[in-house]
């Protein structure tokens, strides 16, 4: 009988295999160099790495025989196979190739998954999981069955960097014993690390009549709630149940991104109005950040006569969870999806609605309208609030909040022209000029009234009046600083005045 020496290189050192085949082409005995380490042999030789070398050289064990077993079969040789395969070129073998065999003899492109997955794990698994779509139909429900022990082997041999494609691989196989064991590995304590491959895989041979339960039996766990919520309602959306809805409806009220997914579970099971549930979603939103995504989610999943209004998001910000928080919260400019919602809104409706904000009482609703008005004043010039909105912007510009306040000045400042009593406004901004917040720009629109003679010499009385009184040195200098910032004494003397 025919025997061959055959040596690989292992993360734990040389492992040399004595390979003996019968005239069949079958493996007779395959012994190894690893084979037979005691215990203490292997602590005193790899330390705290003992009880990985023994996993290690178990599967690379059984993945070498499964390599052994295909090579008397094969056309062409793997380079450390030469004489293996050079002797049965010569004596071909009078056995059958078994079924794990035939799987690889008719799928030589991913051969390397077999025979090189020690030197170049992640390229030729990435390569066998790929093309996926290619060998799994042309593979018998026997072949894949006998590939699934051979998958298992990879999980010891790969880094921890391939590990998401094994897991792929398994699932890919189909069959219900992949299906449990990757159940198996999200139904463990804790967060499996990799969790999102594990339900990649789960796609491939998920049986919702077989699996389904199990699959939703995770849905209390905060992970597939929040991280992995969207691929695994891609699963719960294959399953016919209100209990799958409900886990649908649970985690879209929790999680604003697994939104499309919700939808499909929805649909799947003949919801008689999916949307219904998702505007549900939207009403009991909290962070802000979440009530903003709906407006995209509500574009691209609903219908055009359900969409989010303007008036909505609006309607949905003045609930107290957002007008009683802090203004150190409150949002710096308006997002996109928010700027495209006030484009899409007619100017009639859209300027109605944010004379109302502004003129409202809360401070946050009223900075949420200054905000949208100063976006709509920038990108469509023809906007004019009425005049009870102008007369509340020159209060606002007094505002105990300076952000409320600085955005007051922000529209001011594109509406200048248009505000109906400069003078008042220009009283208004002086007696907040000294206070610290935003202070210059609110220097900046005095500068800019001042460029009136009759709002300049208003000015320069104001501030020249403070001089007389009796201020601390930094008063004085600030005063000062105003005067000069403004430049009023050269306005002044240009008109005859001292």
């Amino acid at each position: 009988m025919p025997q061959f020496i055959v040596e690989y290189s292992t993360p734990f050192g040389p492992v040399t295999f004595t390979v003996t085949y019968d005239e069949m082409g079958k493996v007779v005995e395959a012994p190894d160099s690893a084979t037979g380490l005691s215990p203490v042999m292997l602590k005193l030789t790899f330390g705290e790495r003992a009880e990985r070398a023994v996993a290690y050289f178990e599967s690379f064990r059984q993945n070498v025989h499964y390599q052994l077993e295909v090579l008397p079969y094969l056309a062409s040789s793997i380079p450390k196979y030469d004489a293996v395969h050079g002797y049965f070129a010569a004596h071909l073998p009078t056995g059958s190739v078994s079924p794990f065999g035939s799987f690889w003899l008719n799928n030589s492109r991913i051969q390397g998954a077999l025979f090189e997955v020690g030197e170049r794990a992640d390229s030729v698994l990435q390569r066998m999981v790929g093309s996926r779509h290619r060998w799994v139909p042309k593979a018998s429900p026997t072949e894949l069955r006998e590939l699934e022990p051979w998958v298992l082997t990879l999980f010891s041999l790969v880094d921890f960097g391939e590990l998401h494609l094994v897991w792929k691989l398994l699932g890919a196989l189909g069959t219900a014993t992949a299906a449990d064991r990757l159940l198996s590995e999200l139904e463990r304590t804790g967060t499996h690390p990799r969790g999102a491959a594990i339900l990649s895989g789960l796609r491939d041979c998920f049986n919702p009549d077989r699996d389904g339960q199990r699959l939703l039996g995770l849905s209390e766990r905060s992970v597939y709630q929040k991280e992995l919520a969207r691929p695994y309602l891609v699963l719960v959306a294959q399953i016919s149940s209100d209990r799958a809805v409900s886990v649908g409806q649970r985690i879209l009220e929790g999680n604003v991104e697994a939104a499309p997914e919700a939808l499909l579970i929805f649909n799947h099971n003949k919801v008689a109005d999916p949307i219904a549930i998702l505007e549900a979603a939207f009403w009991a939103a909290e962070p802000f950040f979440v009530v903003i995504r709906y407006i995209e989610i509500f574009r691209e999943y609903a219908p055009a006569d359900r969409q989010l209004t303007l008036e909505d998001i609006n309607t949905k910000l003045a609930e107290r969870r957002f007008t009683e928080t802090a203004p150190v919260v409150w949002q710096q400019q308006l997002p996109g999806t928010w700027k495209q919602l006030l484009d899409r809104t007619p100017s009639a409706e859209r300027i109605g609605l944010l004379c109302r904000l502004v003129r409202a009482s809360s401070p946050r609703v009223i900075y949420n309208g200054l905000l949208q008005l100063n976006y709509a004043v920038q990108t469509d010039p023809g906007t004019l609030p009425d005049a009870r909105t102008l007369d509340r912007l020159r209060e606002l510009v007094a505002h105990r909040y300076d952000k409320v306040a600085a955005a007051a000045i922000a529209v001011i400042r594109k509406l200048l022209p248009s505000m109906p009593d400069p003078a008042a406004l220009n009283a208004s901004l002086m007696a907040v000029s000294k206070k610290p917040g935003f202070r210059v720009a609110k220097l900046m629109l005095l500068r800019k009234l001042g460029s009136d003679p009759v709002i300049a010499a208003a000015q320069k009385e104001y501030y020249t009046a403070l001089l007389s009184e009796e201020l601390s040195p930094d008063e004085q200098l600030l005063t000062n600083s105003i005067i000069k910032y403004l430049k009023l004494a050269s306005r002044t003397s240009g008109n005859g005045h001292s």
